[in-house]
């Protein structure tokens, strides 16, 4: 087989069957699709570009790129003369014509456009973030990875925050749609990363739609992920750490975001009252619109006070609650919430209830689940939030009132 293979189509939907996702398959299973896209590579020359597509979709570091510039800066050169050097803290770029500088870049180009998700398990090493840079200095690869639409990064809890602006070549892809931050617990310079990287996104005017980040964090990071227009999915699950929180003057901000589809936050982001009776105001725009699914986070009075006069936010169809009350010191109760849920999101489909480990709360009772038997709940998860006086009695009556039941946890 040479040149262009016949069925081109069918080759592409064979090679998907390989995809490989860096946040959801096991270390071995990728080792697995990557050889294997790499021996369709090798079988013949018209199925090296689309194994390729697939096997650069998605990587762990661009450091593969500098093997294919330094093997093709040999070939032009016609000697070992590597066009990028590790040299003990920074890269040394070699000195070549404009002749040969635009042929390496003309093979290196394909690879970092072929890059769709980058994600690092791992906090990119100073040889990593200090490549971005280099690679960032031919004027060819600006953007340095043009088709660029999901960046995933763990920050080490020792970094400071100053690292965030190595990143800048990565983030000024046109395509960046999705940005993921995880840090370590305790990670105080988290939070001012966050901020600086979200920053950066909105002055490039990137058009964000997904956000999740866990870690320290504050209001600022929460204002900031919000102030993108175009987003369509949030999460940002961590408590805040600072004195600070959003006042009833922040949230007349969000009303500039239309097609928001999931979202996932902790509402000590909102200490004022004022604030959060404004942010389910808010909610019950969007909830009857675009918003499908809603995560809450925090104490039992928040969720209450976020809920207690929402009405047929009639887009909903997945509901959660991590509730964080240690004593059962409020008038509020888990069944409260669970008794608004027919009048908040008569559509409601998925339901998660959780409570933290070792809380004293009223626990929601088998009558309490079962009175939300006229919703067509598809999904159910509840940890630690309930009593069953029988529990394989309480299984069969759940199964048994809803038909629709496809998972239950």
């Amino acid at each position: 087989m040479s040149g262009k293979p016949q069925n081109r189509d069918v080759w592409i939907e064979i090679m998907r069957y390989f995809q490989i996702s860096l946040t959801r398959d096991k270390a071995d299973n990728i080792k697995i699709r990557r050889r294997t896209l790499l021996s369709l590579a090798l079988t013949s020359p018209g199925l090296t570009s689309i194994a390729l597509d697939e096997l650069w979709r998605s990587m762990s570091s661009l450091t593969p790129v500098v093997q294919i510039l330094n093997n093709t800066s040999s070939l032009v050169s016609g000697a070992n003369n590597p066009a990028l050097q590790w040299n003990s803290d920074h890269w040394e770029i070699k000195s070549l014509s404009r002749n040969k500088t635009g042929k390496l870049i003309s093979i290196v180009s394909p690879y970092l456009l072929r890059i769709e998700r980058l994600h690092y398990q791992n906090f990119p090493s100073q040889e990593e973030y200090m490549l971005w840079q280099a690679l960032g200095t031919f004027d060819e690869l600006n953007p340095l990875c043009p088709r660029l639409r999901e960046l995933s990064i763990f920050i080490h809890y020792n970094t400071a925050a100053s690292w965030a602006y190595h990143i800048s070549p990565l983030i000024s892809s046109p395509s960046m749609a999705t940005i993921r931050l995880n840090t370590q617990v305790g990670y105080l310079n988290s939070e001012m990363a966050a901020c600086i990287m979200l920053d950066t996104l909105k002055y490039r005017r990137i058009g964000i739609t997904s956000i999740s980040y866990t870690g320290n964090t504050s209001y600022r990071v929460l204002l900031r992920a919000m102030s993108f227009t175009t987003l369509e999915s949030v999460a940002l699950p961590s408590r805040r750490q600072d004195g600070s929180s959003l006042t009833p003057a922040h949230i007349t901000s969000f009303y500039r975001i239309k097609n928001l589809s999931s979202l996932d936050v902790h509402l000590s982001h909102f200490d004022d009252p004022r604030a959060l009776e404004d942010f389910g105001k808010w909610l019950q725009t969007i909830g009857s619109e675009s918003l499908s699914s809603i995560t809450f986070r925090g104490l039992l009075k928040d969720v209450y006070t976020c809920i207690q006069n929402r009405t047929s936010m009639t887009s909903i169809n997945s509901f959660g609650v991590y509730i964080e009350d240690v004593h059962n010191n409020s008038a509020v109760h888990l069944s409260t919430i669970i008794s608004r849920l027919p009048i908040i999101a008569p559509n409601l489909h998925t339901l998660h209830v959780e409570v933290i480990s070792g809380s004293q709360l009223t626990l929601l009772s088998l009558s309490d689940l079962l009175s939300l038997r006229d919703m067509p709940i598809r999904s159910l998860a509840i940890y630690r939030s309930m009593v069953l006086a029988s529990p394989t009695k309480g299984l069969i009556d759940i199964i048994s009132t809803w038909a629709t039941l496809r998972n239950i946890l």
